[in-house]
């Protein structure tokens, strides 16, 4: 997966929140207190999907932050087309806090992890009685 220059981020994020620190912009975009202080001290860059995810947090596409965030889609040096956990029952949430409709793969996981949480809530209540 790629990964994209933390300092775009970081200016972008001071940017949209200037009278706020840290651990009060990384509350504000619904992150622990110590996620900016933990990304300034990175030098490996930030994942693609994390990247997107903040981006959208902040009101903005990616591409106001990355320039190069279309051309890398279409040198295909990343997949545009599900998140690292699609497929999985965390795919589903991923997709709904994103303001997205789950996709089939994380939506079939999703009623998978329901059917078996309804069967093991009804183990239990038969065990009890």
């Amino acid at each position: 997966m790629k990964q994209y220059p933390i300092a775009p981020l970081i200016a972008a994020i001071e940017r949209a929140y200037p009278d706020f620190d840290d651990r009060t912009r990384s509350k504000t975009l619904g992150y622990q207190p110590r996620w900016m202080a933990e990304r300034r001290g990175r030098s490996d860059g930030v994942r693609e999907d994390v990247a997107d995810e903040v981006a959208i947090r902040l009101g903005l596409h990616p591409c106001d932050i990355w320039p190069t965030w279309f051309d890398d889609a279409l040198e295909g040096d990343g997949d545009w087309t599900s998140f690292p956990t699609c497929g999985t029952e965390a795919g589903a949430q991923t997709h709904r806090r994103r303001g997205e409709k789950p996709c089939l793969d994380c939506a079939e996981a999703d009623a998978i992890r329901k059917r078996e949480w309804r069967r093991a809530q009804k183990a239990k209540k038969e065990a009890a009685a």
